[in-house]
């Protein structure tokens, strides 16, 4: 009865997760990438642990682990969307350091176009 109950949650929590409304937002795969990786890896390994060690009563620890992996992903997500507003940042003031500098060089170069072609104040006169 507990394996169909488990079968059943899993199947529709994978419904309602795998909609295309929400798996294609950005914010989504932010979640899911970190988070299937930290479950994937941590379960790979604690799961026979766990099997061995609590039989059917390993259901608590897993969801256990289930919720640290969470909240190991939510610092991971955290953590990348810090480092992406610190690198947008960075490209933005770089972008500026570049360019600031190439308007006092064509304000130089105009100002030697307009001495050439209109001659010195002294010469014009």
């Amino acid at each position: 009865m507990l394996g169909a109950i488990a079968i059943a949650v899993t199947v529709g929590l994978s419904l309602l997760l795998i909609r295309p409304a929400l798996v294609q937002t950005d914010r989504w795969r932010a979640i899911a990438t970190p988070l299937a990786s930290v479950i994937g890896s941590g379960f790979l390994v604690s799961v026979p642990i766990l099997r061995d060690l609590a039989g059917v009563r390993a259901i608590g620890p897993m969801a256990g682990l289930l919720l640290l992996a969470y909240l190991i992903g939510s610092a991971v997500r955290v953590s990348t969307m810090k480092q992406a507003q610190i690198i947008a940042a960075a490209v933005y003031l770089s972008f500026f350091a570049l360019v600031i500098p190439l308007f006092g060089v064509g304000s130089g170069a105009r100002g030697v176009a307009g001495i050439v072609a209109f001659g010195t104040p002294a010469e014009g006169g």
